[in-house]
C-alpha cells in the first residue's frame, strides 16, 4: 500500500499496489477495502454495516504533515538513534488522555545530538500531529517570541499584552487537533510559558540533567554517544570515503559525537581530504581543529558547544573549573570519585579548600554532572575527551604545566611507590588501577601514561 507521493516498487504477489496517496480517508478506506477484497483476504459479507474510519478511534489517518509548522528539514543520513525515536513516541502516547500534556525529556552532553533526535522525530511523526512548533527555549525572551508567533498562526487576535496573548494561544490549542511543541535547548532558566492542557505533547531537549519541567521520570532519556558502527557509516557516507579503518579511528578520536563526526565530515569533504588525512591532522592538532574550523559562516566551531556549559557551571560554584582543570589532565577513563576526597597536597588554588570538605566536593561534582559535563555514578567520574580538549585549550601553557603538575603530585600521594611496576598496579587505593591515570604531554595532543 503507497500512502504518500514515491516511485511506485515493483512488488511480487497477486495484483498491483493499493494506492490511497492523497486520498481522504473514506475514499483510503474503500480502495483498501477493494484491494483486500480482491485477493481474497476480506469478503464483502464479512464488512460491518456503517463501519466507523480508524480515526473515529484515534487511530491517526496517514497526511502530508502537520497543517501548521515552522520546521526545518530532516537531518540527511540520521543514523543509529532509531530505537530512541521509538521509545520518546511510546512515551508520549503511553496513558495518553484527551485533555493531558505529555512531555519527554532528551538530555544529555552538548553536541551529542539531542536537537538532531528532536528534529527528526517531529519529522517522523508528523502525520500524527496537526500541529508542529519549534521554539527555542534557553532565554525566556527568545520562547515569548516563538509562541506569538505561532499564535499568530493560529488566528489569536493581537494584543498589547504578550502574556495574556499567550494565554488565548493555549486555548487555541486546546480546540484543536493533536500538536507537537519542542522547547529546544532549555536551560537553567524556570520555563515560564507552558501550555495548559488540550491534551497536545511537548518534546524539550536540554543539557540538564535536572531539568526541573513536568517530566515523569519514565519520559527523561539520555541521549549518549553514537554507537560505533553508526559513527563509522556516518564518516564513510558523508564523505564518501570507504577507509573504515580510518573512519574507526575518527570516530574514538572525536568520542563518537554526532557534532564532532559532522564537522569532521565537512572538513574532510571541503578539503578534499581523503580520512586518512583527516586523522593525521587530529592526531597533530586536535586542539585547532576543535576551536577554529567551521563548516559554513552560521556554524561555530565544535568547542564553542561545551565553552557555554563550562562558563554556567562554574558562575555559582566557581571550584568546578578548577576541578574540571584537574580532571582534564587524567586520562579519559573512568576516574575514581575517592581520588580528590580528604586532604590532597596536590590540589592548588579554591580546589585544595573543598577536597579536604566531601560536601563541596561533592557539590562540584553535581554541578557539572547537572549541565552533563561528565558523566557520575556512586564510585566513578567518566569526562568526555573533547570536553578535557577544550578545557585544556582555555588555559595558557603556563598555566596548563602547572595543572598537570598537580595532577602528578596527586597521583604520586594516592597510588603505591615504584608506579612502574605493573605488579602492584592493583594495590592502589580502593583497588583501581593506576594505569593510564594521568597524561604526559603540553600542549600537543596529550598521551597516557603506561
Amino acid at each position: 500500500m503507497r500512502v504518500e507521493e514515491c516511485a511506485a516498487p515493483s512488488v511480487p504477489g497477486p495484483g498491483p499496489i493499493v494506492d490511497i496517496a492523497g486520498l481522504p480517508e473514506s475514499a483510503a478506506c474503500a480502495a483498501l477495502v477493494r484491494g483486500l477484497v480482491a485477493r481474497g483476504a476480506l469478503a464483502e459479507a464479512d464488512l460491518p454495516a456503517g463501519a466507523e474510519p480508524p480515526s473515529g478511534d484515534g487511530v491517526p489517518y496517514p497526511q502530508d504533515g502537520p497543517a501548521i509548522t515552522n520546521l526545518g528539514p530532516p537531518e540527511p543520513g540520521f543514523l543509529g538513534r532509531e530505537d530512541l525515536l521509538r521509545r520518546l513516541r511510546a512515551a508520549l502516547v503511553r496513558g495518553d488522555a484527551h485533555d493531558d500534556v505529555r512531555v519527554a525529556v532528551v538530555w544529555g552532553l552538548g553536541g551529542v545530538g539531542k536537537t538532531s533526535v528532536a528534529v527528526n522525530f517531529a519529522h517522523r511523526f508528523r502525520r500524527h500531529y496537526e500541529i508542529v512548533w519549534w521554539l527555542t527555549a534557553e532565554r525566556s525572551a527568545d520562547l515569548r517570541t516563538g509562541l506569538l508567533r505561532l499564535a499568530a498562526e493560529l488566528g489569536v487576535p493581537e494584543q498589547a499584552d504578550a502574556d495574556r496573548m499567550i494565554n488565548e494561544l493555549w486555548r487555541a490549542l486546546c480546540g484543536r487537533g493533536r500538536w507537537l511543541l519542542i522547547y529546544d535547548n532549555a536551560g537553567a532558566e524556570p520555563v515560564r510559558h507552558w501550555p495548559a492542557g488540550g491534551g497536545g505533547h511537548v518534546l524539550v531537549t536540554s543539557r540538564r540533567s535536572d531539568w526541573a519541567g513536568p517530566a515523569d521520570p519514565e519520559r527523561r532519556f539520555e541521549v549518549r554517544p553514537m554507537a560505533a558502527g553508526a559513527a563509522v557509516r556516518l564518516l564513510c557516507e558523508r564523505t564518501g570515503d570507504d577507509d573504515v579503518r580510518s573512519a574507526q579511528a575518527i570516530a574514538d578520536a572525536l568520542g563518537r559525537l554526532p557534532l564532532a563526526l559532522a564537522h569532521a565530515a565537512a572538513y574532510s569533504r571541503q578539503a578534499a581530504l581523503p580520512l586518512r588525512e583527516y586523522l593525521r591532522l587530529l592526531d597533530g592538532s586536535l586542539e585547532q581543529v576543535l576551536s577554529r574550523f567551521r563548516p559554513d559562516d552560521h556554524v561555530q566551531p565544535v568547542a564553542m558547544t561545551w565553552n557555554l556549559s563550562l562558563a554556567r557551571a562554574g558562575e555559582d560554584v566557581p571550584e568546578t573549573l578548577d576541578l574540571m582543570r584537574l580532571w582534564s589532565m587524567l586520562a579519559p577513563v573512568r576516574i575514581p570519585r575517592g581520588l580528590l576526597r580528604g586532604p590532597a597536597d596536590g590540589a592548588r588554588g579554591r580546589l585544595a579548600a573543598i577536597t579536604g570538605d566531601p560536601l563541596s566536593y561533592d557539590l562540584a561534582v553535581q554541578r557539572l554532572a547537572r549541565y552533563s559535563l561528565i558523566g557520575v555514578d556512586a564510585e566513578h567520574v567518566q569526562v568526555h575527551r573533547l570536553v578535557q580538549t577544550v578545557v585544556r585549550l582555555d588555559m595558557e601553557p603556563a598555566d596548563a604545566a602547572e595543572w598537570l603538575e598537580a595532577a602528578a603530585i596527586l597521583l604520586e600521594r594516592r597510588f603505591p611507590q615504584a608506579a612502574d611496576d605493573s605488579a602492584r598496579w592493583t594495590t592502589a587505593r580502593g583497588g583501581r588501577t593506576a594505569r593510564g591515570c594521568w597524561r604526559t604531554s603540553w600542549p600537543s595532543r596529550a598521551t597516557t601514561a603506561g
